[in-house]
């Protein structure tokens, strides 16, 4: 099952291939009223650090509308995966890590038209904070005053918006959608629901994420102020979570699938699919871009994770 470790305010990376454990079997696209006959072209992206499973664990994999890739990896390898993260961008056939200085870890996100990355760091004492790294270098992210535990971000839009997770003192995560001079901190109602993620905002405002309550996982949509459940229909697949929109307010996400496999899905208006990497043990899917390109982690026949960008064949 996916790790409930989210609750206590830390990144999206607790549903990443270090904290689940997965059906190892043979997931090809399931088909669905919005699965495109096309299909999609793979491609396997790992950074240059290492070996795979080895000497890094790739966590999260991003890739825009110009083609930058960022990552987030792990390394040293360590039971505590939130410990020793690192971000690296990648710029035509160039790696550079984008580490936030005398940061202890460093996660990162996707980078946005104006090239910014947001990237959460801590210096070993627990409390995160967020930097945007754009091309005059780094500049802090102030830290909200009302959530001791921090902010810890998610994804960037082309305005500078960012979606995040603020932590307060009780230690429960709440969504945070915005910028400098205009934010927002929702949770989803209910008397149940023991914390809320905000995981992408795209340029019109619409933000989703994930919220946990009794029963699990759930996705969610938060638009105009207002924010509502968008599970999948009943039959689909359980436990979801929304983890990007694009800007034509395609989503995708991760669930269990009827199988109890690890995979993705594509909420496209009213219809949903199936997403997953063929051959894989589970895909891990966390951005989709204007393209229609897809991006995430996927685990191989060992369970070996690394990043993949999945791009629509045109007819």
């Amino acid at each position: 099952m996916i790790t409930r470790s989210m609750h206590s305010g830390l990144r999206t990376v607790a549903l990443l291939a270090a904290g689940v454990a997965v059906t190892a079997a043979t997931l090809g696209f399931a088909e669905g009223p919005d699965r495109p006959r096309r299909g999609y072209n793979f491609q396997t992206i790992d950074v240059p650090f290492g070996v795979p499973g080895e000497d890094f664990d790739m966590q999260i994999l991003w890739v825009n509308d110009a083609g930058i890739v960022t990552a987030q990896y792990q390394s040293p390898r360590s039971p505590d995966f939130l410990e020793t993260m690192h971000t690296a961008i990648l710029r035509g056939c160039e790696w550079t890590v984008i580490d936030v200085p005398a940061a202890a870890t460093t996660g990162g996100s996707n980078a946005n038209a104006r090239g910014q990355v947001v990237l959460s760091h801590h210096s070993g004492n627990e409390v995160w904070h967020a930097a945007i790294r754009g091309r005059r270098g780094l500049t802090a992210f102030p830290d909200i005053p009302e959530y001791p535990g921090g902010i810890i971000t998610q994804g960037v839009n082309d305005r500078g918006q960012i979606a995040a997770v603020v932590t307060d003192a009780d230690g429960v995560g709440h969504a945070f959608f915005g910028d400098t001079e205009q934010s927002a901190v929702v949770s989803f109602p209910g008397a149940d629901v023991v914390y809320t993620q905000g995981n992408m905002i795209n340029n019109a405002g619409v933000g989703v994420g994930t919220y946990i309550s009794a029963d699990g996982f759930h996705a969610f949509k938060w638009k105009n102020g207002q924010i509502s459940n968008i599970d999948p229909p009943a039959g689909l697949g359980t436990e979801p979570a929304a983890t990007s929109i694009n800007n034509w307010g395609v989503i995708v996400g991760i669930w269990l699938n009827p199988q109890g496999a690890v995979t993705g899905y594509v909420h496209r208006g009213d219809q949903v699919s199936e997403f997953a990497v063929p051959d894989s043990t589970y895909t891990l899917p966390y951005f989709i871009n204007d393209r229609g390109q897809i991006s995430g982690i996927y685990g191989d026949a060992d369970g070996v994770a690394h990043g993949f960008v999945a791009t629509p064949r045109r007819p």
